[in-house]
């Protein structure tokens, strides 16, 4: 038994060359985009650094997303739904590179489409945790929704500039 399908290479091979001819010209493309990040009294870098990370997982889970919808891994609907909120994340995420959003906006802004997201479908919430090594299962019923919200919006909102 194989671990990845002829298809799963393909899609391997194709995520990682767009992500290296985006990060061979990540300084052209980041000059025409305005997303540099600029040294400053708190920065370690002396000269204009590319914020190009961001562009390469928006490229890579779409990528992942088409390949799901064209195997029959999720239907039209999740597709299109996984690649709205990939593009609210990423443009987020690119505007406050652009033009420094301020943490209130970002968290309201992630909250919020989070929120209309787990509402509307019940398969992006946490809805259970199991813990491995006891064999306990914790239903977190009603508690879904919120719980998934306090896990997600960390991750999304993280402000990598101030690490």
């Amino acid at each position: 038994m194989s671990i990845f399908n002829l298809n799963e290479i393909f899609l391997l091979i194709f995520i990682i060359l767009i992500n290296l001819i985006i990060l061979k010209n990540r300084i052209i493309i980041s000059s025409k985009l305005r997303i540099n990040d600029f040294p400053n009294k708190r920065k370690i870098h002396n000269e204009p650094t590319p914020l190009m990370g961001g562009v390469c997982i928006f490229v890579t889970l779409i990528s992942i997303s088409i390949y799901n919808y064209l195997y029959n891994e999720i239907n039209y609907i999740n597709l299109i739904i996984d690649i709205t909120y990939y593009t609210i994340f990423f443009f987020v995420g690119f505007c406050d590179d652009v033009k420094q959003l301020s943490a209130k906006l970002r968290t309201l802004i992630i909250i919020g489409s989070l929120s209309v997201l787990i509402l509307f479908n019940n398969n992006y919430q946490i809805q259970n945790l199991i813990f491995k090594y006891s064999d306990y299962n914790f239903n977190l019923g009603n508690l879904a929704f919120f719980f998934t919200i306090f896990c997600v919006v960390p991750i999304l909102t993280v402000d990598l500039r101030m690490i």
